[in-house]
């Protein structure tokens, strides 16, 4: 059996709630008091309802009827904005707190709770003016299904109606998803995998026997290379030194004696390279 019910609000219903987002946010939403925007979102909410209730009782005296699809579609466009606005029921009125003073605290909590379930109330009266409408068999069939599908488009327009949500957030513990219909037009994007951990390889370790050849060679290597450069640098400088003493027995000059000494040394990596 298939049931076809809204999933989202009315355009005019979002539509209304962000041209109100819009205006908080022109005048600078960001340093308004909360105070203010509650009192905003009450004056909203009412606005709401007195407009749904003219539309009833107007429906109601000229005997026009409204379709099964439109009172569900009215239902979602009610239940979606008073949860939106419903930061409004908590209302701190600034001459009503000042009213207040000198009364005692269970009296100030009583007036908070009749302030906040007055809009509410109305709210609830208005829903089941409009569920009347429908037969009761299939309003207790389409009821749970129509309240999921409001959670869900209250949970993805959070973000849009910031300023009204923040001043109470509803549905914290349900899980958001995507709707499964396969005539949705809402693009679901693949899930991207992970991307695994490059392997960390161990180094390759050779034979026992084949593992001492090389080092041996290194190791000789090594010595041979040591060995001659110690010899070339000996050499070397027993050339500069008994040159530099035929110099000096020949008479030559100390920058004579330099530049001859630095002659040899530059002759001498050619020919260690020739070598």
């Amino acid at each position: 059996m298939k049931i076809s019910l809204p999933s989202m609000p009315s355009l005019y219903v979002i539509s209304f709630l962000c041209q109100a987002c819009a205006e908080i946010h022109r005048i600078g939403g960001h340093v308004l008091d909360k105070s203010i925007v509650q009192r905003f979102a009450l004056s909203l909410i009412e606005k709401v309802i007195s407009i749904y209730k003219n539309f009833l009782s107007t429906r109601e005296a000229s005997g026009a009827q409204v379709s099964e699809k439109g009172i569900l579609q009215v239902l979602l466009d009610i239940r979606f904005a008073a949860d939106v606005l419903s930061g409004g029921d908590f209302k701190v009125n600034e001459e009503l707190s000042i009213k207040l003073k000198s009364k005692s605290a269970f009296r100030r909590k009583q007036d908070h709770i009749q302030t906040k379930s007055a809009v509410r109330d109305s709210v609830d009266g208005l829903i089941y003016s409009f569920s009347q409408k429908l037969d009761p068999i299939d309003w207790l069939t389409y009821e749970p299904y129509l309240w999921e599908n409001e959670r869900q488009s209250y949970l993805r327009h959070a973000v849009l109606f910031g300023f009204f949500v923040q001043l109470n957030r509803k549905y914290t513990d349900t899980i958001q998803k995507l709707p499964t219909n396969s005539e949705s037009n809402i693009m679901r994007c693949s899930v991207v995998p992970r991307f695994k951990y490059l392997p960390i390889s161990a180094p390759a370790l050779s034979s026992r026997g084949n593992s001492g050849k090389p080092i041996t060679a290194a190791s000789n290597d090594i010595t041979s290379r040591s060995s001659w450069e110690a010899y070339t640098n000996g050499e070397l400088s027993q050339k500069g030194l008994s040159n530099s003493l035929s110099c000096e027995s020949k008479g030559l000059s100390n920058i004579e004696v330099s530049v001859h000494l630095k002659s040899k040394l530059a002759d001498a990596p050619m020919c260690c390279h020739w070598l």
